[in-house]
């Protein structure tokens, strides 16, 4: 029997600041409060990203970027004790930037797997959690949640980039706007900013790319900013944009206020930037060149102080949380890392709201003899599974999961008759079974409607699939796992399915991350991905 566990660590390696150009007094007292050390390594994926401060806690996310990969594992980690805390796995492709609204911590999932051609997230308190859906255009990728006039707002993209709104914490959304693509096309908004009440991003579109301001029907770009540059290290400073702009192969420092903007300087041209935060007061960035590291603090954005080194890994974020500097990135060990400074303190929330939602729990009173018939024929008619059912049956099936079916409504469809043929998926570049697609959907329903019945047979089935480049997998197996996590579904047969689905040796990785991700939302157990304990634990239950 083979074991095999990815342990996270909290560790703490001090960096001292160092010399640097010449600047303020007060500025060298900044950079050198901001001692750096290592605080955490968590994998078994190598990059941690997406740091925000949540109920006393620093949650962030571990992946693998720049591809497609089905890794997306929920940390955080307590400045005060210095320990870290496997959270959740979401059943998505990397996560999206989450977002701390009204007292609860969403988090989009940035390239759902589930592959419904909506939108999805998921929203806790810090112990429970909840699944959302938005349906309201074609989107296989949910990048960001911000709060905007009081409203919840999602940045989407499938081929179009989309904004989508909600006015009641995430139970119900409309579409607010989607951007004219060319066919063939990709548009999508990245790094967006709100400021003023106003919406900023960088857009790219049709091979174009440039800043530009949200006007409630339509994108304008902001004058005087380079286009067609790629910029990144983008953040808000005092009401202002800056950025770094990439022009001629050398780095600028640029800012706006959305009406004029100006060049600062290229100071940090030499220094191979990676990215820019600001606490209000100064800049912060972090720099990268042949392995070396380092912190810089600047009050202009003109003249920066070098500041602490990091060593131990590869930086690739930096961000300002409770007036405190945090770098996260891809360690040298294989795993992520985070830097941060050895004493700090998160606020906790005195009175937690409850969770939105979106899903009746009690059966609506209807005849569901007869719209069990009708999704009968449904699952039955090859043509509904056209786009991945995204034109018949996901609708249906969407819209009894939003009146409450009864128990055992969606387990009892699970055989029901459905076709041989095969259908193609992504330009036709994947074939995907009928079959496993409507049971796919039914379980996914399942999960939505949280009905803890997933049969432990598929639990148990082979994983048999070959790879492919869009690591996305119809199989029922990942959607079942999924459902047993999210609807709660721990009785012992299910547990004991779980338990010994670790030892499957010929699973992919992310699919045995995935099994102790479930075993961890059922239980609460603080194994994570130590696989060997949680076989230890189980082996000692009566």
């Amino acid at each position: 029997m083979q074991r095999r566990k990815f342990l996270a660590t909290a560790t703490g390696t001090l960096f001292s600041a160092g010399a640097g150009l010449p600047i303020s007094a007060a500025v060298s007292a900044a950079v050198r409060e901001q001692g750096m050390q290592i605080l955490a390594r968590v994998g078994p994926w190598p990059v941690i990203s997406r740091l925000v401060a949540y109920n006393g806690r620093l949650w962030f996310a571990n992946s693998v970027k720049w591809r497609n990969h089905n890794s997306a594992d929920i940390w955080s980690f307590d400045p005060v004790l210095h320990t870290v805390r496997f959270e959740r796995n979401l059943y998505s492709q990397d996560a999206g930037i989450p977002l701390v609204y009204k007292g609860l911590l969403y988090w989009p999932y940035e390239d759902s797997r589930h592959s419904v051609g909506w939108g999805m997230a998921e929203v806790t308190d810090g112990k429970n959690w909840r699944s959302l859906v938005i349906p309201t255009a074609e989107i296989y990728h949910t990048n960001v949640l911000m709060a905007w006039h009081d409203k919840l707002l999602a940045i989407t993209s499938a081929w179009r980039l989309g904004l989508q709104v909600s006015e009641n914490n995430g139970i119900d959304w409309h579409r607010l706007y989607d951007h004219p693509t060319a066919k063939g096309r990709l548009s999508r908004l990245y790094d967006p900013l709100i400021i003023n009440g106003d919406l900023y991003g960088q857009l790219q579109d049709a091979g174009e790319t440039g800043l530009v301001r949200f006007t409630g029907t339509d994108f304008e770009s902001v004058p005087g900013w380079p286009k067609n540059h790629r910029f990144f290290a983008v953040t808000v400073h005092k009401g202002k944009i800056l950025a770094a702009v990439n022009i001629n192969g050398k780095d600028q420092i640029w800012q706006t206020d959305g009406r004029r903007s100006a060049l600062l300087g290229d100071q940090l041209a030499k220094t191979s930037l990676v990215d820019m935060a600001s606490d209000g007061t100064r800049f912060w960035a972090v720099s990268n060149k042949t392995g070396q590291s380092h912190i810089w603090s600047s009050i202009d954005g003109i003249d920066w102080q070098q500041g602490a080194s990091l060593s131990g890994g590869r930086p690739l974020s930096i961000e300002v949380i409770a007036s405190k500097v945090y770098v996260a990135g891809a360690g040298d060990d294989g795993r992520g890392i985070l830097w941060g400074p050895s004493r700090s303190a998160i606020a906790r929330i005195a009175t937690l709201p409850p969770l939105p939602e979106q899903f009746p729990q009690s059966a609506d009173k209807q005849n569901w003899q007869q719209t069990a018939a009708l999704l009968d024929a449904k699952l039955a008619d090859v043509t509904q599974y056209a786009h991945h059912g995204r034109e018949g049956l996901r609708p249906m099936v969407f819209d009894i999961v939003k009146r409450g079916p009864p128990p055992g409504f969606f387990a009892d469809r699970l055989n029901a008759p459905m076709p041989r043929e095969t259908i193609g998926a992504f330009g036709g570049q994947l074939q995907i079974r009928a079959a496993d697609l409507g049971q796919s959907i039914l379980l996914w329903a399942m999960g939505l409607a949280r009905r803890p019945e997933v049969p432990v047979e598929i639990l148990k089935s082979s994983w048999n699939e070959p790879a492919n480049t869009f690591e996305k997998y119809f199989n029922p197996l990942p959607v079942a796992i999924w459902a047993v996590a999210v609807s709660g579904q721990k009785d012992r047969i299910t547990l004991d399915a779980l338990i010994k689905r670790l030892d499957f040796t010929d699973d992919p990785l992310w699919l045995r991350i995935q099994v102790a991700g479930a075993l961890t939302a059922v239980t609460g157990k603080p194994f994570a991905h130590d696989f060997s304990a949680w076989q230890d634990w189980w082996a000692k239950q009566p």
